[in-house]
């Protein structure tokens, strides 16, 4: 699945030629609603029929990157998962399902440049990498993981 994101956000990318998420929405005419919402509620989004999306942002989200992230992990529900309508929740409590994660990943995608210098990244964790970058440190790990532990194995081989 992480391969078909990547190549759904590259056309997307390639398609519109913008990775702002609210410039993305507006291509795609998806509505984005920014309203008084619970604390823990951050965004949803709400299929009312099947061409018509609305992204609710909670507007008591002061940190621009932070909107960006919950805009595109909500945007990512919207094109990844046609079928659904949910709440993104950022609580502890709540089990993180393959449709959030993939959500994330769609993020993280967007939010990440794939090709990073190494001095920007060498030495430090994905947590120092998410403060840097300001990303959630979540979305690091997704967009890196994967390709370190195939550099590992490569280097275990060699």
């Amino acid at each position: 699945m992480y391969q078909t994101i990547r190549e759904i956000c590259g056309g997307l990318v390639e398609l519109y030629e913008t990775k702002d998420p609210f410039e993305l929405c507006d291509c795609l005419d998806v509505k984005i609603i920014e309203t008084n919402l619970s604390n823990n509620i951050f965004g949803f989004f709400q299929r009312i029929k099947e061409d018509y999306e609305i992204i609710y942002l909670n507007n008591n989200i002061s940190n621009e990157k932070t909107k960006e992230y919950v805009c595109l992990h909500e945007l990512g529900h919207v094109i990844v998962h046609p079928e659904l309508s949910l709440c993104f929740l950022e609580d502890t409590f709540y089990i993180k399902n393959r449709f959030e994660k993939e959500a994330d990943i769609f993020a993280a995608e967007f939010m990440i440049p794939e090709h990073l210098e190494y001095w920007e990244i060498e030495g430090k964790t994905f947590e120092q990498i998410g403060a840097y970058l300001e990303v959630p440190e979540k979305l690091v790990r997704l967009r890196f993981e994967k390709k370190l532990l195939h550099m590992q194995c490569v280097d275990l081989e060699g």
